[in-house]
């Protein structure tokens, strides 16, 4: 049994130590046997961003080439599933599902997507952490979308990573 938990520590340590000031609030891996890639979301221009899951298997591809029937996903936020202007490319849920990966571990379901429930319609499971301590983390990063895009506050995506993380 694959400890995703662990994996999902992971990413959030990789989230709080990695530099730039391009890089968005969602962490994301893709797993397949040994091979591992984590990534985050990522900004390319204004207002255009590169989700997560899209940066993670983009860079599994590049190092490891196609991921097996048996890759995974492990991700800060659940997949996208619903339309969006400022996302480069399909949906992550179209992303991963047309790659054959068909389990994603989640530390927390975004309020904004469809209910957990829903992602077997599109042939995805969808599995939100236990972990408490886990899923307040995740939480704390989804915060970052409400308040940027119905509070309209001017917030420094980096910086915020940086605070919700600080005792990771």
């Amino acid at each position: 049994m694959c400890d995703y938990s662990s994996i999902l520590w992971d990413v959030l340590k990789y989230m709080k130590e990695t530099e730039g000031n391009y890089w968005g609030v969602v962490g994301a891996a893709i797993v397949d046997g040994e091979n591992q890639m984590i990534s985050m979301s990522k900004k390319e221009s204004e207002g255009s961003y590169l989700h997560a899951e899209r940066n993670a298997f983009e860079q599994f591809v590049d190092k490891f080439g196609e991921p097996s029937d048996d890759a995974f996903a492990v991700t800060t936020l659940s997949p996208c599933q619903r339309g969006s202007d400022a996302r480069i490319g399909s949906s992550c849920t179209d992303l991963l599902v047309s790659n054959k990966i068909d389990t994603v571990y989640t530390g927390f379901v975004d309020p904004w997507q469809i209910p957990i429930e829903l992602y077997e319609e599109y042939g995805l499971t969808v599995i939100e952490t236990d972990d408490e301590e886990l899923r307040m983390y995740c939480e704390e990063l989804f915060e970052y979308f409400p308040r940027t895009v119905n509070e309209n506050e001017d917030i420094d995506a980096r910086q915020f990573v940086n605070d919700v993380l600080e005792s990771v």
